[in-house]
């Protein structure tokens, strides 16, 4: 796997209102096809996959508006949401919606 090119830790609200849920985040190199690849591994027990909207919101906030890239028309999120678990490959439709499926080894 290729270095990312920009790490950095997010807290993000869950329902428990003192328990931020915290992930890890790593952004790679574009693919051939132009999508960049994001990681996004949880650090806490929360469901990073349950708030994911959120997170988005806040990558795109935080990282990507500052690049003036639109996080859901341009990346690939892998989703580490258990430390040993499957990984879950998600993706952006045109009509904001996603498309996911576990996989065994993210590409990146």
């Amino acid at each position: 796997m290729n270095q990312p090119m920009f790490e950095r830790d997010l807290l993000y609200p869950t329902e428990a209102q003192f328990e931020p849920g915290s992930v890890h985040i790593s952004v790679y190199s574009p693919e051939p096809d132009g999508r960049i690849p994001v990681h996004v591994e949880a650090k806490t027990p929360h469901d990073p996959l349950a708030n994911l909207e959120i997170i988005t919101q806040i990558m795109q906030s935080d990282i990507f508006d500052r690049i003036r890239i639109d996080l859901k028309k341009s990346s690939i999120i892998y989703l580490h949401p258990e430390h040993d678990g499957p990984v879950i490959r998600i993706q952006y439709a045109e009509n904001g919606k996603t498309h996911s499926e576990k996989i065994v080894h993210p590409e990146g």
